[in-house]
């Protein structure tokens, strides 16, 4: 048995409308930064939604991985 949820259909389209834009919005980023793309600590920290500090200190740490950081 399959349950069902009901919602209205502006509900419905608000809901779809937010999961577009933020699929949008995950493509522009990937496009944006490619994979062997050499990144500055503002893009880092931008992208990370970290301070440009605690970038440089987890860096320094070695705890941050994954980005080649110019």
């Amino acid at each position: 048995m399959q349950p069902a949820v009901i919602i209205e259909q502006s509900e419905w389209e608000q809901f779809t409308a937010r999961l577009a834009y933020l699929e949008k919005r995950d493509l522009e980023r990937d496009r944006a930064t490619a994979e062997d793309a050499v990144l500055t600590v503002r893009d880092v920290a931008r992208q990370l939604h970290m301070s440009e500090e605690a970038v440089r200190r987890a860096r320094r740490e070695r705890r941050l991985t994954g980005f080649k950081i110019d």
